[in-house]
């Protein structure tokens, strides 16, 4: 698997596709590699004509680790709330310039940059920060960092702040439950995401490194105003049942950006399992290639 050279953080990534096709680079949710980014979705997209680039972000996965230690989450959490300056190792600006450096690392000079979750804010920064490399942004499941629209119910919450078992089956199980609670009600599907989580752990685990990307995104701030500068051609994608990020912030973040196409999926939820793909893959290629 390729990944940046030094000098810096290095960043694992992996392509499918041809290169000389448009190219797509995907990012992770928080905590999440780029495995989560699923091999067979990868395959419908590089179908479609298009080269995906699929990148672990630091401090997770094969990326390089940023030597800061842990983090003191619950007094970011007192911090923020008293609207005082955050102390974080790094921010989610830091984290769109690694997504360049892909770029740079490949000798491409424009992508279309999508992002899930944690992912779909950094590549609404990756357009922001660096709009001559984003041919297009494709957020999903994500917000633009507006104050109160993006409430996340309490068992959500909990899902997301809770620290996993350090053994192999209990953090397995942890993160199981975790993905359950971000599921639609109903809609959770254990015999795919098993297997998926299990790979996870095996390639990489690492719960202070993920500690270290929830800070940076403790301390996002507002980017409705840059988002309503972008002239960056924008596919915005969420569940109509997501119990993180509520729909509102779909739709603000659409909202926000000139000529942005919003699309909302009913009985989806903080997630992007195959059952939606028949409506994901399509919307997604057929927004690069427009």
């Amino acid at each position: 698997m390729p990944d940046t050279p030094p000098p810096g953080i290095r960043i694992a990534y992996d392509t499918t596709g041809d290169l000389s096709d448009p190219v797509i680079v995907v990012i992770p949710a928080l905590g999440r590699q780029l495995i989560d980014w699923d091999g067979e979705l990868c395959d419908r997209l590089a179908a479609g004509g298009t080269c995906v680039v699929r990148m672990d972000n630091r401090d997770v996965g094969l990326s390089d680790r940023v030597e800061a230690g842990k983090v003191n989450l619950a007094r970011l959490a007192a911090a923020r709330r008293a609207g005082e300056p955050l102390a974080v190792p790094y921010t989610l600006e830091d984290m769109a310039g690694d997504v360049v450096r892909v770029l740079d690392d490949l000798a491409v000079r424009r992508a279309h940059i999508a992002g899930i979750s944690m992912g779909g804010r950094i590549a609404q920064l990756v357009a922001i920060g660096y709009p001559d490399r984003a041919a297009s942004l494709i957020s999903i499941a994500s917000t633009s960092g507006a104050h109160g629209i993006d409430a996340a119910t309490e068992h959500a919450t909990r899902a997301l702040f809770a620290a996993p078992p350090r053994n192999r089956t209990g953090a397995i199980e942890a993160q199981l439950e975790s993905r359950r609670a971000l599921a639609a009600p109903g809609t959770f599907d254990e015999a795919w995401e098993r297997p998926r989580v299990t790979a996870e752990f095996d390639r990489a685990f690492d719960p202070a490194g993920v500690g270290r990307q929830l800070a940076a995104v403790m301390a996002d701030t507002d980017r409705t105003g840059a988002l309503g500068a972008l002239a960056t051609p924008t596919l915005v994608i969420h569940g109509a049942e997501d119990p993180l990020v509520a729909p509102s912030a779909g739709r603000a973040t659409a909202a926000a950006i000139p000529g942005a196409r919003y699309l909302e999926i009913g009985g989806l939820g903080h997630d992007l399992p195959p059952r939606v793909w028949p409506l994901v893959v399509p919307a997604i290629l057929q927004h690069i290639h427009a």
